[in-house]
């Protein structure tokens, strides 16, 4: 860990050392963040604790960005390289009428197959590219587009999946008063879905999966902070509570199969 750390902080320090020598930039070195994941476990410390260590480190000039952070679990443990960890570099830049960015996000386990993801923005229209690949290989392209069609606001994601070599669209129109529908199409099944506002807070959310010929309906509270809703289907009921600080997940089988209950909670400092 500590020669990957060594290798950001000397590629983000070099960057930032560039851009002050250049001419005046806005260098932030951000504070370190340790967070600690209280979750569900067997009572060992391992699967009951979640604790991380993050770093960040940013710098700017004029429309130019770049940014860098790692992540490590902060376990107690005698090897330190057996800890899992990922880290990333990301920078933006305008150039014309488009907004470019790029985001490159490394695992420890698989640092020579990096996470890109490439988006370009054309901010007259809002229209965004965005491109993801993995080790070189592509994942995915999808197009984002939005306008107006009769009082409706419409959106269009249409796209292309390289890993099953498909096209996929999604596709949504908000038609005011909070109601709108959406769908999702790829290559193994089209979801339709409709939501539907009781009050400010509430809202119904009826969907149905064509090929598949699934029905489900959630039911959805807005929180201070936060979320709660409970998700219907044949199998079973799932109820997700998370109030910005604790999530909770809860499924319910209607065939008296094992219920499931996951709890966590995280804490910065």
């Amino acid at each position: 860990f500590f020669f990957i750390f060594k290798d950001i902080m000397r590629f983000t320090s070099t960057l930032c050392l560039a851009l002050v020598v250049g001419a005046q930039a806005n260098v932030n070195i951000g504070r370190p963040s340790f967070t600690v994941n209280v979750k569900n476990g067997s009572g060992d410390l391992k699967s009951s604790l979640s604790p991380t260590l993050s770093q960040t480190l940013s710098a700017s000039y004029s429309d130019f960005k770049a940014g860098a952070g790692v992540k490590v679990s902060a376990l107690p443990t005698s090897d330190v390289s057996s800890l899992p960890q990922s880290f990333w570099l990301a920078a933006s830049q305008k150039v014309g009428r488009f907004k470019t960015a790029c985001h490159a996000a490394f695992s420890a386990g698989d640092a020579s197959r990096p996470k890109i993801t490439v988006v370009a923005t054309d901010e007259p229209t809002g229209t965004v590219l965005k491109s993801v690949s993995k080790g070189g290989d592509m994942e995915s392209l999808v197009l984002t587009t939005a306008f107006d069609a009769g009082g409706a606001q419409v959106v269009l994601k249409p796209g292309w999946d390289f890993g099953s070599r498909s096209p996929c669209l999604q596709a949504g129109a908000s038609v005011g008063s909070g109601l709108a529908v959406g769908a999702d199409v790829d290559s193994d099944d089209a979801t339709l879905e409709v939501t539907y506002p009781l009050s400010d807070a509430d809202a119904v959310k009826p969907s149905y999966a064509v090929k598949s010929r699934r029905l489900r309906v959630a039911l959805t509270r807005e929180l201070e902070g936060g979320k709660i809703g409970a998700t219907f289907d044949r199998e079973g009921v799932d109820v997700r509570w998370n109030d910005g600080e604790w999530l909770c997940d809860v499924k319910l089988p209607y065939d008296g199969g094992r219920s499931e209950v996951k709890m966590s909670r995280g804490v910065k400092w």
